[in-house]
């Protein structure tokens, strides 16, 4: 195997496989998580973080009739094979009754643990595992590609030295990087701080008052928000009477244009509603984002767009993927052609246009600049067309404070993941002051957004080292050149021979059952992964579980195990949902967002 490997390793060391120095590995048991039970059920979302909750961790379902085949033992270590791939967690303090998910492999090394966990982490397992991965729809690894992943074995005395010099560096190492990410969490902490002080009137208060006889008052700044409501509204009119002509003039082919409707009267906020606000400085106010707005649009959904219509290097659809640090980053995979875009034209975004994400993370909005100019707006965002005196920058700002982001994730809709619609933004409370003072304020925040940036990428950077420094620690250690051979070690080839032999001599153990009255003959009933598989597209949620039996008269609890296990593929990043209208659809991650 030596010839097949980049590198050279000591005399006494040994080149296995995963195979040579561990039990024969094993998949885990097919069930649904349950929030209540028995016995834990141990996933791939619960190892991802490199810690174990176990009070977060489900139930199984339905309990395994052999409980001994899959109970977890401390030392075993288990391998994601789908979703975040190859990542392991070795088990330590595990409860007395736990078993894993089918969407893990067990491995029982029969060398030094600690020593195989940290191989786990190295730069020549991911390189490994990366060109182990199979599949189209999901990736993924399996137990055969995983027995036969080399790995250089030390003799058994050194690396217990192995493993002990490196816990002695990373302890080191990982003060530094707990201290880098503190201070990066307490700049997230400082940047709602900026915004919160920003949208309350303490960062322009020296400003104000230097500007007392030049502001407006909250009256006059209402009454010239409401003429330029009208003024717009007659400017749609103009419009439309313009396009009604062409119709004319054309023999009225095509679709009559639609005459504008008249500005709705916009209920202002309650005494309630006010109460539960921050009190903002004389000659501001709170109002709510519609009456700011010309127009709130929500990206086309269900028949309008198809994965069919997507091109390369057309115009730009931003979904929330798109939408970063408050800038768009357009995919130009993901993109339509002129025709299509004509056909879309109300969804079309224009410079000054704040385009939101409408799913997942709420506040993740950016403004619309020239570049982006002409863009579409993709099915899981909206987009807000402010009326003029009224800065975009300002707003966006505001959209993505933490108030506005606590305001949305209380009205979102969806249990499975928050969706927002073009009423809740309608409804969002927002300070309006002048537009001077505005323009002020986004000075203000940029010129402490930009220090606070600096920092972060100080920091990143700084974490990016102690990444690289981990990794060439394990390189070292696993090459051999971290720590002195011993003379007196015994060769890794006798410690080979030893696990050979006693897996010859070692009977299989005896399969104990638990007998569970609860258990149900499903095999031939289609799992929910294989159903969304095995489709081309996006598939409604509705149709999916009809696919899985779940039809009218099912039972609450088949229903709810069947929600448990979308949860959990959901997390896990194999399956992604969208709302569209009133109602879910899924696929398989590869697939892109139409």
């Amino acid at each position: 195997m030596r010839e097949n490997l980049d590198f050279e390793i000591p005399k006494k060391w040994l080149w296995c496989t995963f195979g040579d120095v561990c039990s024969q590995p094993q998949y885990g048991y097919t069930t649904k998580a349950a929030m209540s039970g028995t016995i834990k059920l141990l996933r791939t979302t619960d190892i991802t973080s490199g810690k174990i909750d176990w009070l977060s961790v489900p139930y199984c379902s339905d309990n395994p009739e052999e409980i001994d085949k899959f109970l977890l033992e401390d030392g075993d270590i288990v391998i994601s094979r789908a979703g975040s791939i190859g990542v392991s967690y070795l088990l330590q303090n595990t409860p007395e009754y736990a078993v894993f998910a089918s969407y893990l492999i067990r491995f029982k090394p029969l060398i030094n643990k600690q020593f195989f966990k940290l191989f786990l982490e190295s730069p020549f397992y991911w390189q490994k595992i990366s060109e182990s991965k199979l599949g189209i729809a999901v990736l993924n690894v399996n137990a055969n590609k995983l027995k036969e992943i080399p790995i250089p074995v030390p003799p058994l005395n050194e690396q217990v030295r192995i493993v002990t010099k490196i816990e002695e560096f990373f302890s080191e190492l990982y003060q530094g990087i707990q201290t880098l990410t503190t201070a990066r969490e307490q700049l997230k902490v400082y940047r709602q701080a900026v915004l919160k002080h920003a949208f309350e009137g303490n960062l322009t208060e020296k400003w104000r008052k230097a500007q007392t006889n030049q502001l407006q008052t909250t009256d006059q700044l209402l009454v010239c928000i409401e003429k330029e409501r009208q003024q717009q509204y007659e400017c749609q009119i103009d419009t439309w009477k313009q396009a009604i002509e062409v119709w004319e003039k054309k023999s009225k082919q095509g679709t009559k244009p639609r005459k504008p409707q008249k500005p709705k009267y916009l209920a202002p906020l309650t005494e309630q509603e006010l109460e539960k606000l921050p009190i903002l400085p004389h000659k501001w106010c709170w109002v709510k984002l519609s009456f700011l707005a010309e127009n709130i649009q929500i990206g086309p959904f269900g028949s309008l767009l198809h994965k069919s219509d997507y091109i390369t290097n057309g115009t730009p659809i931003i979904n929330p993927s798109h939408i970063n640090n408050q800038r768009i980053e357009p995919d130009l995979n993901l993109s339509v052609s002129p025709e299509k875009l004509s056909q879309l034209s109300s969804f079309i975004m224009r410079n000054g246009d704040i385009v939101i994400g409408r799913r997942g993370e709420m506040g993740r909005c950016a403004v619309v600049t020239q570049k982006e100019d002409g863009f579409l707006c993709g099915t899981g965002s909206l987009f807000i067309r402010l009326l003029p005196e009224n800065n975009s920058d300002f707003y966006c700002y505001v959209l993505s404070s933490q108030r506005v982001k606590n305001f949305l994730s209380d009205q979102s809709i969806g249990t499975t993941m928050q969706n927002l619609n073009q009423e809740i933004l309608h409804n969002v409370p927002v300070p309006l002051c002048t537009f001077s003072e505005q323009q002020k304020i986004v000075e203000e925040i940029e010129s402490k957004m930009t220090v606070i940036s600096e920092l972060e990428n100080i920091i990143d950077e700084n974490l990016q080292k102690a990444e690289v420094l981990r990794q060439s620690i394990l390189k070292k250690a696993f090459s051999g050149h971290l720590v002195p051979p011993d003379p007196n070690d015994e060769p890794a080839s006798i410690l080979l021979e030893r696990i050979r032999t006693e897996r010859e001599t070692t009977p299989k153990p005896i399969r104990k059952t638990l007998k569970n009255k609860n258990k149900k003959d499903i095999a031939t009933m289609p799992n929910l992964i294989s159903v969304i598989e095995s489709a081309e597209n996006w598939l409604s949620a509705k149709d999916v579980f009809r696919q899985c039996g779940i039809s009218d008269g099912a039972e609450t609890k088949d229903i709810e195990k069947l929600y448990l296990e979308l949860r959990d593929l959901i997390n896990e990043e194999i399956i992604k949902i969208e709302r569209r209208g009133d109602e879910d659809w899924l696929c398989i991650c590869s697939i892109k967002e139409e």
